[in-house]
C-alpha cells in the first residue's frame, strides 16, 4: 500500500486518463463515415454529368436569347468552359478508377 506522500495515485490517474483518451480516439476513428473509392467515383461522376447538363442548359438559353435578337457572343464561353471542366473532371475519375485495379493486381511482395 503506497503512503500518502507517494506519486503512485497521480501516475495511476494519468494512465487512466491516457487510456480513456486512446479509447475515445479509437471510437471516433471507427465511427467516422467510410467513403469507398467506388462511391466517391460515382459521386464525382454525377457531378461531372451535372456540369454537362448545365452546359446544355446554358446553350439552350443562349440559343433562345440569340433567336430573340439579343447579343450572346460574350456569354458563349461559359458553356464551353463547363464542358471543358466536366471533361477534365470525368477524365480524372476514369484515370483514378483504371489505376486502382492495376494497383491491386501488382504483387505485394516483389521478393517472392
Amino acid at each position: 500500500m503506497p503512503d500518502a506522500g507517494s506519486s503512485w495515485p497521480y501516475a495511476l490517474l494519468a494512465a487512466a486518463v491516457l487510456a480513456l483518451a486512446a479509447l475515445m480516439a479509437w471510437l471516433l476513428y471507427c465511427l467516422r463515415p467510410v467513403h469507398s473509392r467506388d462511391a466517391m467515383a460515382r459521386r464525382a461522376d454525377r457531378n461531372g454529368m451535372a456540369l454537362l447538363a448545365l452546359a446544355d442548359e446554358m446553350e439552350c438559353y443562349l440559343y433562345e436569347q440569340a433567336r430573340r435578337g439579343h447579343p450572346t457572343g460574350q456569354q458563349q464561353h461559359w458553356p464551353r468552359l463547363c464542358r471543358r471542366l466536366a471533361m477534365d473532371h470525368l477524365e480524372c475519375i476514369n484515370r483514378l478508377m483504371l489505376d486502382e485495379p492495376a494497383r491491386r493486381t501488382e504483387p505485394r511482395d516483389r521478393a517472392s
